[in-house]
Formats: structure tokens, sequence, C-alpha cells
């Protein structure tokens, strides 16, 4: 039914309680007080069903546009602790803020990725606010992929919120790995990895991602170091520092000709902050 008439018919029949109302409101003395009610709860009622419409017309509308073009981007994405080849599930946090936020019901189209890479394309069958189910119709392999993996460590401030922010940042302009390290004159010398984890789906959905950066547990600098590769065909270690010295200082994209990847990661860094 077209939204149009829909709206009519809700507010026709709106106005028909309003008229009966206030009928019996007239013929009982209580005019005033009564009309106010109503008329608080007629606007009420119709822009909730207005909103609701309006929603799932534009969600149709997105899930037509995403079948026509292929290089359509979704700007909603849910995480999906299991998959089973067949359906995806929600976790509790999930399901309630597809169903009771985002107010989707049963038939929506739903993008979840596994946090692995898979972009899966679903229609939701279960809008249960505790654990909604999703039935895949479409999975992606690598979407949003890049073609390099960087690793990058980093000593956790006294400031916790610092710290956050930098997971953020750098899990939207597409870090695969997180260390937090501790050193000799590190203030904190314990890293709880799960507030950093739970910021860390929260910007990889925010920045349309569909692998979520591996968050480790806290290790020493000289461990971090030690275990990366030395061979430089196959990985550049590098450290940036701020101190002035007898190492003379090389900029990042000098330092990394030769790997194509690693440049292009560093452009992409560039232009975020230049935008």
């Amino acid at each position: 039914m077209p939204l149009f008439l829909l709206v009519v018919m809700v507010v026709m029949l709106m106005f028909m309680m309003v008229f009966m109302m206030m009928l019996m409101a007239v013929l009982a003395g209580l005019f005033v007080p009564v009309m106010m009610v109503v008329f608080m709860f007629v606007f009420h009622t119709v822009g909730l069903l207005t909103v609701a419409k309006v929603r799932r017309l534009c969600r149709n509308r997105v899930a037509n546009a995403m079948e026509k073009n292929a290089t359509f981007v979704p700007m909603e994405l849910f995480y999906a602790y299991e998959v089973d080849g067949q359906e995806c599930r929600l976790d509790a946090e999930e399901s309630a803020h597809c169903v009771r936020v985002l107010r989707h019901r049963s038939g929506d189209t739903l993008y979840v990725i596994d946090g692995e890479g898979t972009l899966y394309t679903c229609r939701l069958t279960d809008n249960n606010p505790k654990g909604a189910q999703a039935q895949i119709i479409e999975k992606q392999e690598g979407w949003g992929a890049h073609p390099y993996h960087l690793t990058i460590g980093c000593c956790p401030t006294k400031n916790n919120d610092r710290f956050e922010w930098f997971v953020e940042k750098a899990t939207e302009l597409g870090v695969d790995v997180m260390v937090p390290l501790v050193g000799d004159r590190s203030e904190r010398k314990v890293y709880k990895t799960e507030r950093a984890q739970r910021i860390a789906l929260s910007a990889t959905k925010q920045s349309l991602k569909a692998r979520i950066p591996e968050i480790r547990e806290a290790q020493s600098v000289r461990s971090f170091v030690q275990e990366v590769p030395a061979n430089a065909e196959e990985s550049l270690r590098l450290i940036a520092y701020c101190f002035e010295g007898e190492t003379p200082r090389t900029s990042i994209k000098a330092a990394l000709e030769g790997f194509a990847a690693a440049v292009t990661a560093v452009e992409a860094v560039y232009l975020h902050y230049m935008k």
C-alpha cells in the first residue's frame, strides 16, 4: 500500500476518534483537558507510523539499489558472533540495536560482517531483540580488504582515553594488529584489552570494514621488536621517535620506498588528515 494512502487512512481514523471523544467531552463538561490529551495521542501515533513506514521504504530502496549496482556500499553494518553458512546470529547487544533502536523487522535486508573480512547480505528471519537471526543471501569475501598487513605497537598512556582514541583511529585507518607495549618507564604496566576490542568493533562498523583488527595482550618493547621478521624483503620495521640524536631522521615515505603496499597505506593516512 502506498505511503500516502496509509497516512490518509490513519489520519481519517484518528479524526473520527477525535470527533467522538469531543462529543463525549462536551456532554461531560471536560472539553479542554480531553482535547489536549487526544491531540497529543493523535500526533504521536501518526508520527510513529509515518517514521516506521518511511524507514522501511528507504531500506527496500537501498536493497534494490544494491541489487542493481555492484559497487553499492552499505551504510549500516552488524556483527555476527556466529555464522554457520546458512544463517547469521547476532548477540544480545547487536540484536537490541537492530530491532529496538533501528526497528528492523522480519523480511528486512541486513548487512552483516563476521570480523574476518566477509560481508554477508542477509534477510532478517527472527527479530528477537535478545537473539536475532538472519538468512544469508549472498557473501563477499575480502570485502574492503587492503593489499598490505600493518602491525603497530604503542605504549598505553596513564590516561586510558588517549589509547582508546588511538585504537579507534587506527582501526578506521586500516591497521591490522595493535599491540600495547610496556617499556621500562611506562606508567601503565597492565592493560586489559576487553574494552579496546569493543572500541575496535564499533570503529570497524562505523568505517565500513569487514575485518576487525586484532588487539594482542600487552608485551615488552624488546619482545615486540624481536618477534618481527628482520628480513627486509618480507617486512619493514619502523620506529617513530621525536628525539634529536646522532641518527638522521628519515621521512616515512622515503623509508617505505620499494614497499608499494605500505606506501599506499601511508598515503591513505596522509589524505585522511588533509581532507
